[in-house]
């Protein structure tokens, strides 16, 4: 198996879970939280998400590549979706001076991306966006330089 069939491969039987988490979060916001969910710009939430979505998947799939076995693999790959992501929510804490660096990670740069489109700004006009490209296409790079298949 190739690298690329791998990775097509697990990322097509992810993308339906992305997507059906994302309409079910929006419909509970709409259904239950009562938010008001008009005069969004969709189409730049969903090339957000999805970049965000594509750039995590080979940061995981990367990670899991470069340790010695398929068991502690399978662990780490996790890591990528979801322990970063409980930093996020501790970001403003930080003084200014780091909240700057942070601002050029991976998943900082998404989470930035992702909220300047769901608050109806233009991300094509932000510096998170081609943050986030920057860091997609290395770990790209990365995960087909390093990819093993057990």
């Amino acid at each position: 198996m190739t690298a690329k069939d791998f990775l097509l491969t697990g990322f097509t039987a992810c993308l339906p879970i992305l997507t059906t988490m994302a309409v079910a979060l929006l419909a509970v916001m709409n259904l239950q939280m009562g938010k008001d969910l008009s005069g969004r710009s969709w189409l730049s939430f969903t090339i957000a998400l999805f970049i965000s979505f594509v750039m995590c998947y080979l940061m995981s799939m990367f990670m899991a590549n470069i340790v010695a076995n398929a068991k502690m693999s399978e662990s780490l790959m996790y890591i990528g979706f979801f322990s970063l992501i409980g930093l996020l929510q501790f970001q403003q804490i930080f003084p200014e001076s780091i909240r700057q660096i942070l601002d050029y990670l991976p998943n900082f740069s998404a989470l930035e991306m992702m909220h300047i489109a769901w608050t109806g700004g233009n991300i094509f006009a932000s510096a998170a966006l081609y943050i986030t490209l920057v860091w997609t296409v290395g770990f790209a790079l990365l995960t087909v330089k390093f990819f093993k298949y057990e």
